[in-house]
């Protein structure tokens, strides 16, 4: 298998127009400047995992036409819905991973089925309602569209970029609706600005990447504060919210990270850095104490583990770190622990594109 990879990874690399895009899309996918055995290693499980879908016949991505997350409690039937529906666009994601890093004729069967999915997703869910925190899980979608474009027929080119910009739209009509309120302030808006980063680079439109900028440096400046808190940390009294806040920022600093620039870099890594000792064990926090919303006490007294007034937990940065790990090598000395094989294959491939095995 590994032989029939390496080849067409070395062509994918050999085309790429900068290190930084690796060949694979507009996002940046990551910075190694060629193959490695971690690299090769990561597209080999890929491939593997994706034939063992095509075998059992799990091509098949959900949608919904409304997505139910943000202010539902898991356990209501709509937001199980919801939340299904979105897990299956990590296999989207894979699949189309697949389709343009895989050898003949693995690489067309995953082609096929990628391209199933976000029609699928694209066309059920064809009006965005802007909500970042329900479309935030979208950005797997962004990614497989990233990745799918340049194989993509005309007519599914155009439809699915056009489903971008209404991405955009929508959450900057959200985001109108919400002047003057927490939710332009808050982790609402750090997602919003996330979705429109990842759609515009994905898109290549230089004017609203240059506005996704903008608006971010006024963002961060008001959401991070000087210790390195986040605005979310102190009115939800909570480092779930710092992280939650972290993982937008992250997405950025990643995949699109000339959009933050590299003051607004060093700011979400000041941000981080404010996790190490509570990460470490040294400080501790009991989480949602004083929190100014009513809704944590509501999935509290629902009796959801992450919002009990408990000991923030380490383990819910594993994701943010993990990821971190790839843009902010400072972090990688005191984040050593979330490097393991309990991730999805595409995380562990970008991490391992950005040389952090």
């Amino acid at each position: 298998m590994l032989g029939q990879i390496l080849p067409w990874y070395l062509l994918t690399l050999a085309s790429a127009t900068s290190a930084g895009a690796a060949g694979l899309g507009n996002l940046n996918w990551g910075r190694e400047a060629g193959p490695s055995p971690g690299v090769s290693r990561n597209l080999e499980n890929i491939s593997k995992a994706a034939s063992g879908d095509l075998s059992a016949g799990k091509t098949v991505a959900k949608a919904v036409k409304q997505i139910h997350l943000e202010g539902v409690l898991p356990t209501r039937p709509e937001y199980a819905e919801s939340d299904q529906a979105l897990r299956s666009l990590d296999r989207v994601l894979l699949w189309s991973v697949c389709a343009r890093t895989a050898a003949p004729p693995l690489a067309a069967k995953c082609q096929a089925i990628a391209r199933a999915g976000v029609a699928k997703w694209i066309g059920k869910y064809a009006q965005p309602d802007g909500n970042p925190i329900n479309e935030s899980r979208l950005l797997a979608l962004v990614k497989s569209i990233d990745l799918l474009i340049p194989v993509m027929p005309d007519t599914e080119r155009r439809a699915a970029t056009g489903w971008l910009r209404k991405l955009i739209a929508a959450g900057d009509n959200f985001n109108r609706a919400q002047a003057g309120k927490e939710k332009s302030t808050n982790n609402f808006e750090t997602w919003r600005l996330a979705i429109r980063a990842l759609a515009a680079r994905t898109l290549a439109d230089k004017t609203v990447l240059a506005s996704a900028a903008s608006l971010l440096t006024a963002h961060v400046r008001e959401n991070i504060q000087a210790d390195g808190s986040t605005w979310d940390y102190h009115h939800r009294d909570a480092l779930h919210y710092h992280v939650y806040d972290l993982q937008a920022y992250v997405e950025i600093a990643v995949f699109a990270p000339e959009v933050l620039g590299d003051r607004g870099l060093g700011e979400v890594l000041h941000a981080l850095e404010f996790l190490r000792p509570f990460f470490a064990g040294e400080r501790k926090h009991v989480e949602f104490v004083h929190s100014k919303v009513q809704f944590d006490r509501d999935r509290r007294n629902a009796g959801m583990a992450h919002f009990q007034n408990e000991n923030w937990d380490p383990k819910q940065a594993r994701s943010l770190l993990r990821l971190a790990r790839c843009r902010f090598p400072q972090i990688r000395p005191w984040s050593g622990a979330v490097v393991d094989q309990e991730y999805e294959p595409v995380i562990k491939l970008v991490a391992a594109l950005n040389g952090d095995l």
